[in-house]
């Protein structure tokens, strides 16, 4: 064999290892992509299952003490509360408010519209309470 044909068969399994190292680089990227997408439904799916335990601790609070019940309705309807209740009804509503931004920042980070459109619902529906619309309000300035 002379040096030339030696040189061929080099350059021949150069480029087919380029060419096999670009394919599994492909490969690579495209598992890379998977689990990417997978991770990101997982977090989706995380942050609506913390926003919904927020939600569900709130109403179980409701539902397990019928005062607090009452001091919650009360004080949504605008009625007036004692210095005592009136400091249970701010930290419920706070407590309110709290779970449904932490829902409201997680769909917006997520970038999921549908979800991110149902926390919006929720807010809407919660600040028609005169009392409830006024804390909102507070906070967002």
């Amino acid at each position: 064999m002379n040096w030339d044909a030696i040189g061929a068969v080099g350059e021949m399994i150069g480029a087919t290892a380029v060419v096999a190292t670009l394919w599994i680089l492909l490969l690579q990227m495209r598992q890379n992509t998977r689990a990417l997408h997978e991770n990101s439904r997982g977090a989706r799916r995380t942050a609506a299952d913390q926003n919904f335990r927020d939600l569900s601790r709130f109403r179980d609070m409701m539902v397990r003490d019928p005062e607090l019940a009452s001091i919650w309705h009360n004080g949504c309807q605008g009625e007036s509360l004692a210095d005592v209740e009136a400091e249970r009804f701010m930290g419920l509503l706070n407590e309110l408010i709290f779970g449904l931004w932490r829902g409201f920042e997680g769909a917006k980070n997520l970038g999921d519209q549908v979800y991110l459109d149902e926390i919006v619902r929720i807010s809407a529906s919660a600040g028609a309470f005169p009392t409830i619309g006024n804390r909102l309000r507070e906070i967002a300035q």
